[in-house]
This record gives C-alpha cells, sequence and structure tokens, in this order.
C-alpha cells in the first residue's frame, strides 16, 4: 500500500509527514515570542485570523545547523494546529510500506508513530514522523 508525505528539508536531512496530517504550507511574516514557552517554541502567528503556535524544526528535531527560513509546514495533531518552521518543502512523494523500515534505536522506535520509519526512496532516505508524537515533543 501506497502512502502520501509532504517532503521537507532540515538541515542537510530530508523529513517527511503524512498529506493528511498537512494543512497548508505558506512562508511567515512575523512571528511574536511567547514568554516561558518550550525551547522549541518560537512563538505565535497570525494564519488568516486564527493565532497558531510555531515550533522550530530545527530544536524539536535536534538540528544544530543554523537556519534562516520563513517557510512554515502547517500541521494538524490531536486536533490541534501548529507550524513547524522548515528551511524548505521539497515535494509530495508516494511511498510504498515496502520501501519503509523502521531502524533500532534502543527502544526510542515509538517517535516515529504508526505512519513512521525511514523511506527508501531513489537514492535517499527521508525521516518520515508522525505529527502527533512531534506535538507531543514540545512539552
Amino acid at each position: 500500500m501506497e502512502r502520501r508525505y509532504v517532503v521537507f528539508r532540515i538541515g542537510n536531512s530530508s523529513y517527511g509527514i503524512p498529506i493528511e496530517q498537512v494543512q497548508e504550507i505558506t512562508r511567515i511574516g512575523s512571528i511574536t515570542p511567547l514568554p516561558q514557552s518550550p525551547p522549541a517554541v518560537l512563538g505565535a502567528t497570525n494564519l488568516r485570523g486564527t493565532v497558531v503556535t510555531v515550533v522550530s524544526g530545527h530544536k524539536l528535531l535536534d538540528r544544530q545547523e543554523d537556519y534562516d527560513s520563513d517557510q512554515v509546514v502547517f500541521l494538524k495533531a490531536n486536533q490541534r494546529l501548529f507550524g513547524l518552521l522548515v528551511d524548505e518543502a521539497e515535494e509530495v512523494l508516494a511511498i510504498n510500506e515496502s520501501e519503509i523500515e523502521v531502524p533500532y534505536l534502543f527502544g526510542h522506535e515509538k517517535i516515529f508513530g504508526s505512519s513512521g520509519g525511514i523511506g527508501k526512496v531513489r537514492d535517499r532516505l527521508i525521516v518520515l514522523c508522525d505529527a502527533d508524537v512531534l506535538l507531543n515533543q514540545i512539552a
């Protein structure tokens, strides 16, 4: 069975989120900092009249590279909407279940959630995430 993923880049790595968990991808204007928020939370933005929390993809996924981006993937998770600041949204890919493996992570395999693992597509590896799992990592 095939599933479609929105693929984005953070640093030198590619990540994918199931397309049904993505509301939209857009460039963001301003982010208002939120006091006493977790380190990965950059702040809030106004998305067509709705206040939405924006999270740093770099901080959330433990990437150390510097970034200068204004591209946000807005995700739906646990009946909530949040934005994930990424370096670049690349494409939508259909990935077959036979092309997905879950590597041994010493008991931490749950980070991939129900839709995750590593997608092997052509000559690249794509870390497949689940928006619900990402949202739970923020707190």
